[in-house]
């Protein structure tokens, strides 16, 4: 037995990287609204900058660092440590759903403010 100071899954901030795959959601009605604002964000994107698409307000606020792959038409990733995959925004999973779509791939952090509706997009350099 360890103790909980020996066990690096005790704790989310331990050094121990960590990812869960979620698979795109495939229908959502705030879909087009980011695809048309990753497409006209895209040049900004690739220099490295922040985007904002405006959806409505609510869901789930969060924040992931999300990894679009090429390969995988099913799945992506997130890093770092879930502790509820439930309550992981869905407005991030359809974000991710929409990179993928547009054919930008990588790694990103997206966010969502449920209180003024706003996903923002950055490359994770």
């Amino acid at each position: 037995m360890t103790r909980p100071e020996e066990d690096e899954t005790h704790d989310a901030s331990s050094t121990l990287e960590a990812s869960t795959k979620f698979k795109y959601p495939r229908e959502s009605k705030f879909i087009g609204a980011l695809r048309e604002g990753i497409n006209a964000g895209k040049p900004r994107l690739e220099e490295g900058h922040l985007i904002e698409i405006g959806l409505e307000q609510g869901g789930y606020a969060g924040k992931g660092t999300v990894i679009i792959s090429p390969d995988d038409p099913d799945e992506f990733e997130v890093a770092g440590v879930i502790k509820d995959s439930d309550r992981f925004s869905r407005r991030i999973r359809v974000a991710a759903w929409a990179l993928f779509e547009e054919k930008i791939y990588g790694r990103f952090i997206i966010e969502h403010d449920r209180e003024s509706g706003i996903v923002t997009i950055k490359r994770d350099e």
